[in-house]
């Protein structure tokens, strides 16, 4: 009967962490700090017993040897090993602002149904560094780049954490009679997604660079294309990639003014608690106007 019991004791203490971030909500997740696993203390040095004294053989006559080559003695000191910071569950907040009338943009429910005349942007903000892609699709049926922009960092799609970042940049969307929805996709991720690399920095232009895959800082500068220059994104070609960029494990959470805890808003968190480099979140959303 004891034996489960020693079973449980012994589950990795990783383990638990994982299993414990799976039922944190979208929020917990976004603001998890980087997490550093304490220092594992090095062994003692072993020190090898003095060898006991050997009566000597006699003599042989000395014959011609090649030199053997052996592997080094084991060291006795050993360099302690330290677990490196885990990069925080990858997280993204996104809020919808509308203008009121007194040309002031506030926070309004995601879920809320716009009407004619209704201007709106949208904000994201990631909980670590990354790099964000937004599409767009109106009510023509074909989508559009709406971030990177050219109007931020020359079109560069790296974002910083914590930094709010609108779309569409120096922008909204405007709401005519014209009765429909406005869908957007958006991925925020770690590391580049070559396949929408592709799409924004090389769609259309055989000079572009090509696509990104390192750290941004050791990567040659990004060239963004002109909404003049990009050629139509049609379905399809979404379809696909979105079929490609499936993130799993994905935490979704929708707060208000409701929401138990100080912080009061109006916003949407999407978490994943993968802490690895390719750690990825995927949203698509629906802006719906009657």
């Amino acid at each position: 009967m004891r034996l489960p019991l020693l079973a449980a004791v012994l589950i990795p203490a990783g383990l638990l962490s994982a299993q414990t971030e799976h039922k944190l909500t979208a929020r917990e997740l976004f603001y998890t700090p980087v997490s550093t696993a304490p220092a594992v203390k090095a062994e003692p040095p072993r020190v090898d017993p003095a060898p006991k004294s050997v009566p000597k053989a006699p003599k042989k006559p000395m014959k011609p040897q090649y030199p053997v080559v052996s592997d080094p003695p084991e060291r006795a000191e050993k360099v302690p090993m330290v677990n490196a910071a885990s990069y925080p569950p990858l997280g993204l907040r996104y809020s919808l602002l509308r203008r009121s009338d007194s040309g002031r943009y506030d926070e309004v429910d995601t879920g809320t149904t716009f009407h004619s005349g209704d201007k709106i942007k949208v904000v994201a903000k990631g909980n670590d560094a990354g790099y964000l892609y937004v599409i767009s699709r109106g009510p023509s049926g074909t989508w559009v780049v709406q971030f990177p922009s050219a109007d931020i960092d020359g079109g560069n799609n790296r974002i910083a954490k914590d930094q709010d970042y609108t779309v569409p940049s120096g922008g909204r969307f405007n709401f005519t009679d014209q009765a429909g929805e406005e869908k957007l996709f958006m991925v925020f991720s770690r590391k580049p997604a070559q396949d929408l690399e592709k799409l924004i920095y090389s769609l259309g232009n055989p000079k572009a660079p090509a696509p990104v895959s390192g750290d941004a800082a050791e990567a040659p500068a990004k060239v963004m294309l002109l909404a003049t220059n990009r050629n139509p994104i049609e379905d399809p070609f979404v379809n696909r990639l979105r079929s490609q960029l499936v993130a799993r494990d994905l935490v979704f959470e929708k707060v208000d003014d409701d929401t138990p805890g100080d912080r009061k808003e109006k916003a949407v968190y999407v978490a994943t608690p993968d802490r690895t480099v390719n750690a990825r979140v995927v949203i698509d959303l629906t802006l719906k106007h009657q």
